[in-house]
């Protein structure tokens, strides 16, 4: 039973990762070819009145 619950968490979590990376498709591409890494690339921005401008 537990680990059952523990796929379906992690099937979640992997379908949330897709469609995020998905959503952010241009974005993403853009910065990778601005030359930053990958693991930059794809950590999410930060967005609404407490973002650094």
């Amino acid at each position: 039973m537990v680990v059952a619950i523990a796929m379906q968490a992690t099937a979640l979590t992997l379908v949330r990762l897709r469609d995020d990376a998905a959503a952010s498709r241009l974005a993403v591409e853009a910065r990778l070819s601005l030359g930053l890494s990958a693991r930059v690339a794809f950590a999410p921005t930060p967005s609404g009145p407490c973002a650094p401008r």
